[in-house]
């Protein structure tokens, strides 16, 4: 779904759904997951954008993060927080 949205008299476009880093092939497709419980709009249809201020041409028709992307996110910090430990406890020996 490809969507085109002004500011400030400026038109721009975008197909970015949502902030899915992981699998972009997720924000295609009318049954695509990044609209969660939304549905498809119609061509046409008045629909709500969250864009940057600053960058403008930045734009998401869903904020939320996905499920995946906070998984991701969790398990990150997970992991660099036992590798740090693992280094220090290396360090002081």
């Amino acid at each position: 779904m490809t969507y085109s949205y002004d500011v400030n008299g400026r038109t721009y476009q975008s197909d970015r759904m949502g902030w899915n880093v992981f699998n972009k092939n997720r924000d295609e497709g009318p049954e695509c997951a990044a609209l969660g419980d939304d549905r498809q709009p119609e061509v046409g249809e008045t629909i709500q954008v969250l864009y940057d201020p600053s960058n403008p041409q930045q734009a998401v028709r869903r904020p939320d993060l996905p499920g995946s992307s906070l998984f991701g996110m969790v398990w990150g910090t997970v992991f660099t927080s036992m590798l740090v430990f693992m280094l220090v406890q290396l360090w002081r020996q």
